[in-house]
């Protein structure tokens, strides 16, 4: 018999690891729609930038990657477990086959198959990554923002409807987080721009 309360423990944990990818994935978004200036810290973006998705990839890869058998909650290896193991289920009569039936489906959707392709070799380029290029290796992922977000949407679906029929609860994704990294670089230019500033003043100030 598998379960309920141990079928909790394990969703709680694919949502935990979803809020925490979910968060470095909110830098991602916010540094593009940045506004860069000439006072902006070009490299503390790129440093910032290179250990957000460094740090994403390898939280999707553990929810995502479909023959990850090393991560204990994995998205897939879960859907398997409803899927092959229905009958054995404490909680089958909460949720359908059918339902059951449409979570793969959406999570073997072919868009997702190519987004989730994607972050694994993306990941196992970032494990091979030793050079100290961190510019070139960023501006060469060739995974995209809405892509990733396509994996979230999915997720979201799965959390959510998960959590509502089975365990009866209301599940809310927000859609910001903490740490407001834009305020945090509009913070940074403005430091700059004075810093700068005073530099010019002081010089003009000894021409004089």
């Amino acid at each position: 018999m598998i379960k309920k309360l141990d079928f909790e423990k394990e969703i709680d944990q694919i949502w935990l690891l979803y809020t925490k990818s979910y968060e470095y994935y909110y830098c991602l978004k916010k540094i593009a729609e940045h506004d860069k200036s000439k006072f902006s810290d070009i490299r503390f973006i790129s440093f910032i930038s290179y250990n957000c998705w460094y740090i994403l990839i390898i939280e999707l890869c553990k929810l995502f990657e479909q023959n990850n058998k090393n991560q204990h909650y994995n998205v897939y290896r879960l859907l398997n477990i409803l899927k092959n193991n229905y009958k054995n289920l404490e909680y089958k009569n909460l949720i359908s086959k059918s339902d059951i039936d449409q979570f793969y489906n959406n999570l073997n959707a072919l868009e997702v198959i190519n987004v989730r392709d994607k972050i694994v070799q993306l990941r196992n380029k970032f494990y091979a990554h030793t050079d100290r290029d961190v510019d070139i290796f960023v501006n060469n992922i060739r995974v995209t923002l809405n892509e990733v977000e396509l994996l979230f949407n999915v997720l979201r679906n799965f959390i959510y409807e998960i959590k509502s029929k089975v365990f009866d609860g209301h599940t809310i994704f927000e859609d910001k987080i903490f740490i407001q990294i834009d305020e945090i670089l509009a913070k940074i230019e403005t430091a700059n721009k004075i810093r700068h500033e005073e530099i010019i003043r002081k010089y003009n100030d000894k021409k004089l």
